[in-house]
C-alpha cells in the first residue's frame, strides 16, 4: 500500500476513516459528536471512569502554525471535560518535534507521544487493517499510485477517457445505491444500462464505474460513434468493459433504427457470451423510449432489465447535503463566499430546493464562472440559479461569446442539443456563412474550431470526439428565449438546415413557444423556408453499404409528412400545403422493402382529416389501407392501441378485420415479451387497459390474455409486500436516521465553519 497524504478526503471524511481505524486498532466503539467548535469533541469513548477523547484535525491550508494556534485555544475546554487520556489524529506530516509541539500547546490534556497521530501515523494504521483502507474508495481510488494504475490502463487501451478529470471528481463523487446496483449489475448481467435526465448524473456514474474497472485492470474501451467499434476491439478471455456514453442518441434517434439496433444487440449478446467483457451503457430517459418505440428489436429485446434509473429522488436529503459540501469544500470559492452560504444555514435552501441538481452546484461552486458575483450577493445569485438556470447562461450569451460561439450554439439547438461533428459542421457552415454575410460580422475558416472550444465546458461539452451536447437542458430554454427576442435567428437556421431532423425539432420547439413569436415567423418567411422543408422531406434515407447491409436514417417518411402536415394545419400558409402531394406521394410509392411506421401513418391520417387540410382527405383512404395491411402482420400492443383510436372515427370492415387479425399476431407473439417487460402498478395496469380496449372495439375474446396479466400484477403486488415484510426493520431504522439528520447535516458543514479559522 502506498503512503497517503489525505488530500483528497475533506475534514468530515477524514473523520469518519480515524474513527474507523482507532476502533479496528483499540478494538472498542467511538461515539462520534458535532464537530463544532463549542464541543471540543470529536470522538469519544466513555465506559465507567475512563473516557477517551479523540479530536481529529485537517489543517490542509494552514499547516502546523493554524493547528497549534487552534489547540492553544482548546486547552480550556479540556479543563471542562478533564478526560482520562486525549487523542490528536491530523492528517498532516509530523517528526517528534512537531508532536512535542502540539502537547505544549495542551497543557491541561492527558496526552502522550503515542497519541498524536500524524499522516505516517495513520499510514501505518491503515498498513494494520487494510479492510479499513478497501471501506474508504474515495481514499484509494484517488491516490496518486491508484492514479498512475489507471493512467497506464487507460494508455494501454487508448481509451477516450479523461482519467486526471475523473481523478479530480472523485473527491467531490457522493456514492449512492445507484453505483452498487449499477455494479451488481455489471458483475452479474454483464451489462448496464444508466438512464435518468440530463444533468442528473448519469456521465458522473459511469466514470466511476469505468474508472474503478481501470483500477482493477479491466482494459476499457470507451465508443464514441457505434457498437462496430467495440466489436473491432473485443477480445474473447480478456478483462475488457466497453463504455458508450449516450448510446441512444448516437445511433437510434435522428440517425438510423433499423441497422443501428440489430448492431447493438448483437454486441450486447456478443458481451453476455463472454465472462470476461462488460458493457456499460447510458442514455437520456426519454430518448431511449423514443428509441423503444421506433424499434420493434429494442421493444422485445428485454432490456429494461438492464435499466438502473436516475431521478432526482434518487438522492437523499443526506446525499444531497453530501454533493453540496463537497462541491464547496474541494472549490476555488473565497472563503467569504463560503460564510455567505453558512450564515444563517442557508445552504439548507439549496439542499431542500426542489430544482437542486448537481450540474447547478458545480456551476455555482465554480469561482471562475462566479466571480463577477460579490459575497453579499452570493446567496441571492445561488437561489435565483436553483430557481432559474436561465441565468447561467445569458449573460455570457449576450457579453462574451463570439459570433462563431453564437452560431455554433444555434446549430446545436437546431439538433435539439446534440449531434455529432459531421452533420454539425455541415449546418454549422451554412448557417455562420450566411449569418456572417447577413450582418456583416468577419469569419474564419477556423471558426469551426474555435467555437467548440470557446464554449467547451459552460455551454456545450465534447461528446467523445465525435459530437457536442449541450451541458445543460436550460442552454436550449436560453437558446429558445434568444430566439423568441430576436426571430430573425430562427429565419437563418430554418433557411441553413440540413437534415429533416432540425426541421423537426424547431417545429417542437416552435409549438412551445407561448409567446407565437416563432410561428409567425414561420408563417410570414414561408415563401423561403417552405423550399428548404420540402428538398429535406424527400431526402434519401436509405444507404446500402458494400458488406450487403442497408441502413436507414433520419424520421421515416410517415412521420415527416405528419410534420409537414401539422405545420400546414397550425400556420396559415399555402407554401407549406403544398408539400403535402409530393410527401404523401413519396409514403405511398415506398419500396418493397421499407417497413411501414405505423404509429407515424396514424398521425399523419389523423392530421389530414383535420377540417384544415380536407382538401388533401384523398390520400387518406390509400395510407390507411398501407397502414391496416402492416398491421395485419403483426404490431406492438402501442401500435394496435393507436390504430383503434383513429378508427373509431372512421369505421370500414376492412380496418376491423386487420386490427382483429393484427391482433391475433401480437396475442401469438409479441404478448409475452410485453408482459415480461412490465415492471411496475402502472405499467400492468396499461397493459390490461390495452387488453380491455381491443376486447370491446375489436369484438375479441382477450379473457385469458387479461388474467395473465392480473396474475402476473399480483404476483408482483405480493413480491412487493415481501419485500416490504422483509424490510420492515430497516424502514424504521431510516425513520430514527431521518430524526437526526438535520444534526448530522449541521455537524458535516460545521467543519467548513472550522476549515474558515485554518
Amino acid at each position: 500500500m502506498a503512503g497517503y497524504d489525505f488530500h483528497q478526503l475533506s475534514p468530515h471524511d477524514l473523520e469518519h476513516l480515524v474513527r474507523d481505524l482507532l476502533q479496528a486498532e483499540w478494538s472498542i466503539l467511538l461515539e462520534s459528536f458535532k464537530s463544532g467548535r463549542d464541543d471540543g469533541i470529536d470522538l469519544r469513548y466513555a465506559q465507567g471512569p475512563e473516557q477517551i477523547i479523540v479530536q481529529v484535525k485537517h489543517y490542509l491550508r494552514t499547516g502546523l502554525y493554524g493547528l497549534v494556534r487552534d489547540l492553544r485555544n482548546e486547552n480550556s475546554k479540556i479543563e471542562k471535560i478533564a478526560p482520562t487520556r486525549y487523542v490528536i489524529a491530523t492528517s498532516l506530516p509530523l517528526s517528534p518535534k512537531n508532536k512535542n509541539t502540539i502537547i505544549d500547546a495542551l497543557p491541561s490534556a492527558p496526552i502522550t507521544v503515542s497519541d498524536v497521530y500524524g499522516q505516517d501515523d495513520l499510514n501505518n494504521l491503515l498498513r494494520r487493517h487494510p479492510l479499513i483502507e478497501q471501506a474508504h474508495p474515495k481514499l484509494w481510488l484517488t491516490s496518486r499510485a491508484m492514479l498512475d494504475r489507471v493512467l497506464h490502463n487507460a494508455e494501454i487501451t487508448r481509451s477516450d477517457f479523461e482519467v486526471h478529470k475523473i481523478h479530480q471528481q472523485i473527491r467531490r463523487y457522493v456514492q449512492t445505491a445507484a453505483f452498487q446496483e449499477a455494479e451488481s449489475r455489471l458483475a452479474d448481467q454483464s451489462v448496464v444500462m444508466v438512464c435518468g435526465p440530463p444533468g442528473i448524473g448519469k456521465t458522473t456514474l459511469a466514470n466511476m464505474l469505468l474508472y474503478e474497472h481501470l483500477s482493477q485492470e479491466w482494459q476499457a474501451v470507451v465508443i464514441d460513434r457505434d457498437v462496430t467499434e467495440g466489436s473491432k476491439l473485443f477480445q474473447r478471455q480478456t478483462k475488457q468493459i466497453f463504455y458508450f456514453d449516450d448510446f441512444v442518441g448516437a445511433t437510434l434517434v435522428g440517425e438510423g433504427v433499423t441497422s443501428n439496433d440489430k448492431a447493438l444487440l448483437a454486441f450486447i449478446a456478443l458481451v453476455r457470451d463472454d465472462p470476461t467483457s462488460r458493457l456499460l451503457l447510458t442514455t437520456r430517459e426519454h430518448l431511449y423510449e423514443q428509441a423503444r418505440m421506433r424499434s420493434e428489436r429494442l421493444r422485445h429485446a428485454g432490456l429494461d432489465a438492464d435499466k438502473v434509473t436516475l431521478r432526482m429522488p434518487s438522492y437523499t436529503r443526506r446525499q444531497r447535503a453530501q454533493i453540496l459540501y463537497n462541491h464547496i469544500y474541494f472549490s476555488d470559492l473565497p472563503n467569504a463566499h463560503i460564510h455567505a452560504l453558512l450564515e444563517n444555514n442557508f445552504y439548507q435552501n439549496i439542499i431542500d430546493h426542489p430544482r437542486f441538481n448537481p450540474r447547478v452546484i458545480e456551476w455555482m461552486a465554480s469561482h471562475q464562472r462566479i466571480r463577477h458575483i460579490q459575497a453579499e450577493n452570493y446567496c441571492v445569485f445561488a437561489r435565483k440559479l436553483l430557481d432559474d438556470p436561465l441565468e447561467i447562461w445569458r449573460h455570457a450569451y449576450e457579453e462574451e461569446l463570439s459570433n462563431a460561439a453564437r452560431s455554433f450554439l444555434l446549430t446545436v439547438w437546431s439538433f435539439e442539443g446534440k449531434v455529432n461533428l459531421e452533420r454539425l459542421r455541415r449546418s454549422f457552415l451554412k448557417l455562420h456563412s450566411r449569418r456572417a454575410e447577413r450582418y456583416h460580422f468577419g469569419g474564419a475558416p477556423e471558426d469551426f474550431n474555435r467555437a467548440p472550444r470557446e464554449l467547451s465546458g459552460s455551454f456545450v461539452n465534447p461528446l467523445g470526439n465525435s459530437g457536442v451536447e449541450v451541458s445543460d437542458p436550460s442552454v436550449l430554454d436560453l437558446m429558445a428565449n434568444i430566439i423568441v427576442d430576436a426571430p430573425e435567428n430562427l429565419v437563418d437556421t430554418l433557411l441553413s438546415a440540413t437534415s429533416f431532423s432540425q426541421i423537426e425539432s424547431i417545429w417542437l420547439s416552435s409549438e412551445r413557444d407561448s409567446t407565437g413569436s416563432m410561428e409567425r415567423v414561420w408563417r410570414e418567411s414561408s415563401r423561403d423556408i417552405a423550399p428548404v422543408v420540402a428538398k429535406l422531406m424527400l431526402e434519401e434515407r436509405r444507404v446500402d453499404y458494400t458488406d450487403g447491409t442497408t441502413a436507414w436514417y433520419g424520421a421515416t417518411y410517415e412521420r415527416r409528412l405528419a410534420s409537414i402536415a401539422n405545420i400546414a394545419a397550425r400556420v396559415d400558409s399555402g407554401h407549406y400545403q403544398d408539400l403535402i402531394k409530393p410527401g404523401a406521394l413519396r409514403v405511398l410509392n415506398a419500396r418493397c422493402d421499407e417497413s411501414v411506421d405505423i404509429t407515424g401513418s396514424v398521425d399523419l391520417v389523423f392530421l389530414l382529416r383535420k377540417p384544415e387540410l380536407r382538401k388533401f382527405s384523398f390520400y387518406v383512404g390509400p395510407l390507411q389501407e398501407r397502414m391496416f395491411d402492416a398491421i395485419r402482420g403483426g404490431c406492438g400492443s402501442d401500435e394496435l392501441r393507436e390504430a383503434i383510436g383513429l378508427s373509431e372515427e372512421v369505421v370500414f370492415g376492412g380496418e376491423i378485420e386487420a386490427l382483429r387479425a393484427g391482433y391475433s399476431v401480437y396475442s401469438a407473439q409479441y404478448f409475452d415479451q410485453e408482459l415480461r417487460q412490465r415492471r411496475s402498478e402502472e405499467e400492468f395496469g396499461g397493459l390490461i387497459g390495452d387488453l380491455t380496449l381491443f376486447e370491446e372495439t375489436l369484438g375479441i375474446d382477450a379473457t385469458n390474455r387479461i388474467a395473465q396479466v392480473e396474475e402476473a400484477q399480483n404476483e408482483f403486488r405480493e413480491e412487493m409486500e415481501r419485500f416490504d415484510e422483509e424490510h420492515e426493520d430497516e424502514y424504521r431504522e431510516r425513520w430514527r436516521e431521518a430524526r437526526h439528520e438535520n444534526e448530522s447535516i449541521a455537524d458535516m458543514f460545521d467543519s467548513l465553519r472550522i476549515e474558515e479559522y485554518e
